[in-house]
């Protein structure tokens, strides 16, 4: 389950923007759908087409064996692993409420039921990792919906719900290998997530181009241009309110959520989930890929910023000008 480094996202590739590629909003977009990594973390496609049961039980299931990397100790496991989905609880942990639509950050070991060696570990590449739920094998939605952060908790993962017939060869995980997690919840951030309303602002929002809807600590509900604004010569970003969270760097990766339409206000896309349009969520953002992201270093977490994104027009390809409001929502 390594680590996606998503580096475009929406906003990196905003200089030749499709807005078809992910949108909520009054454009003809579609759901985006992230690349994949070359690791076991690679999203599978579900094999089954209903929910299923969970079973909340830490029968036959195998513990975890203490030290620096945690391990799989399969002494009192049954021979054989459970039909569906299994959580045992080892720690309850007192936070939010986690939803399958969540972006979570943990710390994990998986392994093949039975296996003493680990086949992905954020142990083993540095430590605790985000990603959203939805872009996993879809027995970890199931499986971590309604847990908490702060639970630890071991996850058994039939291959129907894992990585199906084809299986992960590469992870060495066969077409009908049950898969199984050690896992840490350490945070959850819901598709509504935003900046900080403690923000300090930092400049008249009467004298910004665009009207913009949406508290600090809120959702932005609605952007607009205003009439007889001058569209923008070259990408520009400006900083309406400054968090107080940790800076983004020369090279960070961080999560970040946008609203953002072209500056005849035609066309619109959101992460944020908005009313009964559903959003993506957050989406991760890296520095230092000479992307219009490279802006943002030195923006702490928090943060709300505008972005003015230039149109282009050249041989191989055609954007318009756009306008976008940024929240940063997590600096890694």
């Amino acid at each position: 389950m390594m680590k996606r480094r998503m580096t475009a996202g929406i906003l990196a590739g905003a200089l030749a923007l499709s807005l078809s590629a992910c949108s909520n909003g009054t454009g003809d977009g579609a759901d985006a759908s992230a690349s994949a990594s070359a690791s076991a973390s690679e999203s599978a496609t579900a094999q089954g087409t209903e929910s299923p049961e969970v079973a909340v039980s830490d029968e036959s299931m195998p513990s975890v064996k203490d030290g620096d990397t945690p391990a799989f100790d399969w002494s009192k496991a049954g021979k054989e692993a459970p039909e569906g989905i299994q959580v045992a609880i080892l720690e309850e942990g007192d936070g939010p409420e986690v939803s399958n639509t969540d972006m979570v950050t943990v710390n994990y070991v998986g392994a093949v039921w039975g296996s003493d060696e680990a086949f992905d570990s954020s142990y083993e590449h540095g430590g605790e990792t985000t990603f959203p739920l939805g872009n996993l094998v879809t027995g970890w939605a199931y499986g971590l919906e309604g847990r908490h952060v702060g639970d630890k908790v071991i996850l058994s993962i039939p291959a129907e719900y894992g990585y199906g017939e084809a299986g992960q060869p590469s992870a060495g995980i066969g077409g009908e290998d049950t898969i199984v997690f050690y896992i840490e919840l350490l945070d959850a951030v819901g598709t509504d997530a935003s900046g900080d309303a403690d923000a300090a602002m930092e400049v008249d929002l009467s004298s910004l181009p665009v009207d913009i809807e949406g508290e600090l600590g809120s959702p932005v509900t609605s952007l607009s241009v205003k009439e007889g604004a001058e569209e923008p010569a070259e990408t520009k970003m400006t900083v309406i309110a400054r968090g107080k969270g940790k800076e983004i760097g020369e090279e960070s990766y961080f999560y970040y959520q946008v609203f953002q339409g072209t500056w005849d206000n035609s066309q619109q896309l959101a992460t944020w989930t908005v009313g009964d349009s559903k959003g993506q969520g957050p989406q991760m953002g890296q520095t230092g890929q000479q992307s219009v992201l490279d802006k943002l270093v030195g923006v702490p977490e928090g943060s709300r910023v505008l972005f003015e994104i230039a149109g282009t027009s050249d041989d191989a390809s055609e954007a318009p000008a756009t306008a976008a409001v940024v929240d940063i929502v997590k600096v890694e």
